[in-house]
């Protein structure tokens, strides 16, 4: 009985410290200046990526999209021509990105090395088809202390968005909930209206 006790409390010692790195020990920012100043950084970067995304401006979305994510794409060259042909198969079939609005305040996190911000979106994207709402986010980080904000992007309604960013984010807590996404169709033309109006 007692060799039994003693492995089990080994067992976990050895599963604390293999874990330790993904243990939540994270908390919510509250120092108000730090807060206010990061507010508007964020949001410049955010309005920054959305505008660039309406003017199918590939450059700064590179510029403020995190390392992972221009790595786990094959670095960023491959991420630009992957954006490139993407807006010109938008520009091709009629897709405009019409508005995009940030929702509410960021928030943000903090572990014992690393800086969070979850910024809430809502674009407007409209094909000859119909209109849309993508109801979304970005995911912010940074070092404590050092560095800019870059990105992850979920703007787009994406469904496994959190296990995603989770995923190449390894710094990120595994228990902090990300925001739901979601896509909602606000206006669709019936296609005797598009006939109509392709003539």
């Amino acid at each position: 009985m007692k060799y039994a006790q003693i492995l089990l409390i080994l067992i976990l010692v050895v599963l604390l410290v293999a874990t330790w790195g993904r243990i939540d020990n994270y908390s919510l920012v509250t120092d108000r200046d730090w807060i206010a100043t990061e507010t508007k950084n964020v949001k410049q970067d955010v309005q920054k990526y959305l505008s660039a995304v309406r003017e199918f401006d590939v450059e700064p979305m590179i510029e403020l999209a995190h390392e992972s994510v221009l790595l786990s794409e094959g670095g960023e060259e491959t991420v630009r021509r992957f954006l490139q042909q993407g807006f010109t198969t938008a520009r091709q079939t009629g897709v405009s990105f019409d508005d995009f609005t940030i929702l509410g305040e960021p928030e943000f996190f903090r572990t014992k090395y690393d800086d969070f911000a979850v910024i809430r979106t809502k674009l407007v994207v409209s094909s000859p088809e119909n209109t849309v709402w993508l109801i979304g986010y970005f995911v912010g980080h940074k070092k404590q202390h050092e560095g800019s904000w870059k990105y992850f992007d979920a703007s787009g309604g994406t469904a496994n968005a959190e296990r995603t960013i989770k995923y190449h984010l390894e710094e990120l807590p595994e228990l902090l909930t990300l925001p739901e996404c979601s896509t909602k169709i606000v206006a669709s033309r019936e296609p005797a209206e598009l006939e109509t109006s392709e003539l």
